[in-house]
């Protein structure tokens, strides 16, 4: 009786070292899941913070893009208008070189 009893603990022993070996593996198995997932964690904060220092850069570069943008409109404006003033100024000149050229055919004739 002793040994069918004594038998039946060890079954029984072996059954549940069979579930803890099974729920050790378990746990080992999410263990290195979680150490996984740490260093993507780790990695992805590493990478947000390399974009994040890119996009402030690009920002940085489009602002001063359109800060330059910006004075060649206004260059290009301040030359269109000079172009005009300057074309007024040789049409006066023109009219002023006619109309010496004309009082000196009429002085001559």
């Amino acid at each position: 009786f002793l040994d069918q009893e004594n038998q039946m603990c060890r079954t029984q022993l072996q059954e549940v070292e069979a579930r803890l070996n099974s729920t050790l593996a378990t746990l080992q198995e999410q263990v290195l899941q979680h150490e996984e997932l740490m260093e993507s964690h780790q990695r992805l904060r590493e990478e947000q913070a390399a974009l994040s220092k890119e996009l402030d850069s690009t920002k940085a570069e489009l602002l001063s893009l359109q800060t330059k943008r910006n004075k060649v409109s206004w260059c290009s404006t301040d030359i269109m208008e000079s172009k005009m003033r300057l074309q007024e100024l040789a049409d006066c000149l023109k009219a002023a070189l006619e109309e010496q050229v004309g009082a000196l055919h009429w002085g001559q004739g």
